[in-house]
């Protein structure tokens, strides 16, 4: 039986802290809570052990951030690795037209329930009609 669901996680992968949010990670830190990395099977251990389930996020900030995307494939690999404990959510950047419509069809044919999206760190306003075929999508 699942006790809880954590649905937003950054999956603290060396791919997401070491590469995708490097430029960042200083001042996570100085919070005083170290950001350690965690493998995948480790990550699906800690929720395991607990009962607990956990929403995974893609992240792609790259044109309002030049940081490499967490992306919906990546995602894809993790619940693929641990689909009892892992559900997972893609990524796309609004700012970048057809290929963020793209995205959406590919995190759908990946198997990804939904799409996270991040509007402070994206620099985007949800409402802008010029994103509207995104939605729609």
């Amino acid at each position: 039986m699942t006790r809880f669901v954590d649905v937003h996680v950054h999956p603290p992968t060396e791919r997401f802290l070491d590469v995708t949010l490097a430029p960042f990670v200083p001042g996570l830190g100085r919070a005083g809570h170290p950001l350690d990395t965690a493998s995948v099977d480790e990550l699906a251990e800690h929720y395991r052990s607990r009962d607990g389930r956990a929403v995974l996020l893609g992240w792609d900030a790259e044109t309002a951030t030049d940081a490499p995307p967490l992306s919906s494939a990546h995602v894809a690999d993790l619940v693929r690795a641990h689909p009892d404990v892992f559900v997972g959510f893609g990524s796309v950047d609004p700012h970048k037209g057809a290929k963020a419509i793209s995205g959406v069809a590919e995190a759908k044919r990946l198997g990804l329930v939904g799409l996270a999206f991040h509007p402070a760190v994206q620099r985007f306003d949800p409402s802008d009609r010029r994103l509207g075929s995104i939605w729609e999508v």
